[in-house]
Parts: structure tokens; C-alpha cells; sequence
């Protein structure tokens, strides 16, 4: 331990000089001790060892004390291997830490080179998008000028059949706007009919006959669930399959189990297989006339029977699939149809050539697309031009197609003078 100036001090002051000397003159011989005299002055050595005395205590303190202090504080060789291994062991993970770094730096380079290509091919891409845009617009543009156009040729050349069927028009023929507005009668009044006997009511297609349910088959979407607002276009589409039937040449005399009818009808169906249109119909006229000269009140018992079997065909077809009060709707039914077969009389006596026939909604299990050089839609607020190509929902009515004009020519010329009727499928609304 370290000591105190004082205490040093003390040591200095507690030397005796002449205790110092008086060890060596001792040892003398007794004869030399007299003569003897010492080679320093007197005090010289006492001196001496008072200066270094103190500092050589003080030095001695310091060396050994912190040796003593080193062995009490070092670390064991254990404790030391270890933390220089865990040392070593940070060491490595800071140099691969620092590797991993400049891995990612370097992918962060390429990636921002990578993002700055794709922003400059999204910028050129977005460039020929806005072009194609602008060439879409144009073509657009250009098919609205296009289709004005063919509507406009088309009311012209409307306006001239018009005129030839006027100039041309012979005895029992009809011109192209007097079939249409039969057409439309017969079609409006379907539509109250249907209208009227769905008000309330609910369709149960499973309990349709086979028959309706293999018309819906072709001619709706609709077969197993009916939504409640299609309901009145399936009736008016079922109507119009009984309705169509009327129009075939086979009923132009009517229907009846009396042999005249039954005759006329055979013959008819025979000729109509082996014979073309427009002699079929150059027979069927005078033949009427010659079977109303003979027997009038049969032929029109004939055509009588063609109505109710037309209604009757309708009920069985609608069976116990809708509740329906037929004693009131049967009137209105044989109306329609008497019109319809009225209609058709005056179609087979024509110089031209009339096919009536319904569009299918389904051909070959594929929705039909919405053509409006051929279709009409109903019961949607969009344009026709806007439905092209739309699968079609519900056909409802048929078309009226002529082939040739009121003078029996022209044949290879078709003009359609109704258009079928159809519900396009409404677009899915988006969430």
C-alpha cells in the first residue's frame, strides 16, 4: 500500500548517522580502529539513504501491488477462449451480413433498370392504345355514317316497292304494308291475350305437354326456371307455334274429318312435295272456289274446325301448366287464329312466294345472336344496332319473308317484309 509523506517523513528523520558507522569500525582490528577514518565526510551516507530511501519503498509498493491487483482481475482462459470464439463467430456473420448487402444493392440496381424499361414499354404500349382508340373512334364514326346510309337506301327502296306494288297490284293480292299491318294486328293481339292470361299467374313449364316443352327447347332459354317477367313472351312464343302451323298449305281448306276436307288436304300436302310454290298455289285457289260451289257450307264447317282445333291444340299444350279460365279465353283465341288463317288465304292466293316461320333461340345447343336485318327485339329500351350479336333469350313471333313481287317474277329477290320477333338476353349487371 502506498504511505504517506508523513510517515515517510518519519523513516527519513529515524536514521542515526553514527549508528550507520559504527557496524564497519567495529569489525576493525582493535589497532587499525584508532587510525581509522572514514572516507566520507561524516553524515555523507545517512543522507544518501534518507533521499532514496523513500522513493525505493514507494517503487517497491508500486510493483508489487499491481501484480497482485492483474492476478485478482484477469479473465479465465475459458472464459476468454469464448468470447474470442463468439468474437470470430460475429466476425464471419458481419462479413457475410456485409456480402448479403452488396447482393441486394446490386439487385436493386437491376431491378430499377428493369422498372425503368417496363415504365417505357407501358408508355409506348399506352401510346398504341390511345391510337387504336382514336382509329376505333373513326371506324365507328364511319359504320353510324354507313348504317344511316343503308337506312336511308333502304326507306328509299321501301318507298318504290311501294309504289311498284301500287302500280302493279291485281285482283286478291296484298301490298307489302297491308300484310304488315295484319302481321301486327295478329301479334297484338297475341301479346293483351298473353298478357291478360299470365296477370297474376305463375307457369309451371314441367307440367307443360311434351310438345310445348320440346317447342321451348328451340325457341327459349327458359325451360326449367321462368323468371316471372318472361312470362307473357313464353305464352305469346307457345301461341305463335300453333300459329305458324296455320300457315302451312295443307290448311288452306280448312280441317275436318269429311272426306272433301280430308281430299284437299292429302292432295295439297302431296303437291306441295312434288310441285313448286308458285303452281301449288296457282292450284289452290281455283280449287277452293270449285269446293265452295260444290259445297259451301262444308268447306266453311272446315274452316270452323281448323279454328277450334288450333284452340284445343293450345290447351293441350298448356295443360294444368298456368290456371286458366278457357270459357273466357277460348273466344279470343279462335279470334286470333281466324285472322291468322284469313291472313294466310290471302298469302297462298299471292303471285309471290310468303314463308312464315319462327328464329330459334337455340341451334345445335348454342344461343342464336341477335341479327337486326332479320329481328325485331321487344321488351328492352336499347337500340337494335347496340343488341348485334346478343344470344336471344325468347323468340316470340315469326317473320313473314317474301321471294319474288305481285307479278310472280323476281323470284331469286327475297324481301322481308315482317321481321321476327325476339327478347335479347339483358347484359349482366356488374357488382
Amino acid at each position: 500500500m502506498d504511505q504517506s509523506p508523513d510517515l515517510v517523513q518519519d523513516q527519513r528523520q529515524s536514521i542515526d548517522p553514527v549508528a550507520v558507522d559504527k557496524p564497519l569500525k567495529a569489525r576493525l582490528p582493535p589497532g587499525e580502529a584508532k587510525s581509522y577514518r572514514p572516507i566520507m565526510p561524516p553524515g555523507y551516507i545517512s543522507s544518501k539513504v534518507n533521499a532514496y530511501l523513500p522513493n525505493f519503498i514507494y517503487q517497491s509498493q508500486q510493483t508489487t501491488e499491481p501484480k497482485a491487483a492483474a492476478t485478482a482481475s484477469s479473465v479465465p482462459d475459458e472464459e476468454h477462449r469464448q468470447l474470442s470464439k463468439k468474437y470470430q463467430e460475429l466476425k464471419v456473420l458481419h462479413k457475410e451480413l456485409r456480402a448479403a448487402q452488396s447482393g441486394l444493392q446490386d439487385q436493386i440496381k437491376r431491378l430499377s433498370l428493369d422498372h425503368q424499361k417496363a415504365e417505357a414499354h407501358i408508355g409506348s404500349k399506352q401510346k398504341q392504345i390511345d391510337e387504336l382508340g382514336v382509329q376505333c373512334h373513326v371506324l365507328q364514326r364511319a359504320r353510324q355514317a354507313d348504317g344511316q346510309e343503308i337506312n336511308k337506301l333502304q326507306q328509299q327502296l321501301l318507298v318504290f316497292k311501294r309504289g311498284a306494288c301500287a302500280s302493279a297490284k291485281v285482283a286478291n293480292q296484298l301490298t307489302d304494308d297491308e300484310i304488315r299491318q295484319k302481321i301486327d294486328r295478329v301479334y297484338y293481339a297475341t301479346q293483351d291475350l298473353a298478357v291478360t292470361m299470365g296477370r297474376g299467374s305463375v307457369l309451371d313449364c314441367s307440367k307443360l305437354s311434351q310438345e310445348a316443352q320440346a317447342w321451348l327447347g328451340f325457341h327459349s332459354l327458359h325451360q326449367d326456371h321462368l323468371p316471372k317477367a318472361r312470362l307473357p313472351a313464353v305464352l305469346v312464343s307457345l301461341i305463335s307455334g300453333i300459329l305458324i302451323e296455320i300457315f302451312r298449305p295443307e290448311y288452306y281448306f280448312g280441317w275436318g274429318a269429311s272426306l272433301q276436307a280430308k281430299s284437299a288436304q292429302d292432295l295439297t300436302a302431296t303437291m306441295k312435295e312434288g310441285t313448286n310454290k308458285n303452281d301449288l298455289q296457282a292450284w289452290l285457289e281455283p280449287t277452293r272456289k270449285l269446293m265452295l260451289q260444290v259445297d259451301e257450307e262444308a268447306v266453311r264447317n272446315a274452316d270452323e274446325m281448323l279454328l277450334d282445333a288450333a284452340a284445343d291444340t293450345l290447351q293441350c299444350w298448356l295443360s294444368n301448366a298456368i290456371p286458366l279460365d278457357w270459357v273466357i279465353a277460348r273466344p279470343r283465341v279462335r279470334k286470333i287464329f281466324a285472322t291468322a288463317a284469313e291472313l294466310s288465304r290471302a298469302l297462298l292466293r299471292s303471285k309471290a312466294v310468303f314463308e312464315v316461320d319462327m328464329e330459334a333461340a337455340v341451334k345445335d345447343g348454342v344461343p342464336a345472336a341477335f341479327d337486326d336485318q332479320t329481328m325485331a327485339a321487344v321488351n328492352t329500351a336499347e337500340e337494335e344496332a347496340a343488341l348485334v350479336g346478343r344470344p336471344i333469350e325468347v323468340s316470340i313471333f315469326p317473320r313473314v319473308v317474301k321471294y319474288g313481287d305481285e307479278m310472280g317474277e323476281h323470284m331469286d329477290e327475297m324481301t322481308v317484309i315482317c321481321k321476327a320477333r325476339v327478347v335479347p338476353q339483358e347484359p349482366r349487371r356488374r357488382k
